[in-house]
């Protein structure tokens, strides 16, 4: 369920905090996007 969306997602990456690193990366570059859209 969870796990394998997550697995599928990140391949080998580990969960951080709830997070794989890959998310992080995704996350980041979807902030920056919106600060730089904002701005």
């Amino acid at each position: 369920m969870y796990g394998e969306k997550r697995m599928r997602a990140g391949g080998q990456a580990r969960p951080l905090n709830g997070f794989t690193l890959l998310e992080l990366l995704v996350a980041m570059a979807l902030s920056a996007l919106l600060v730089l859209g904002a701005g």
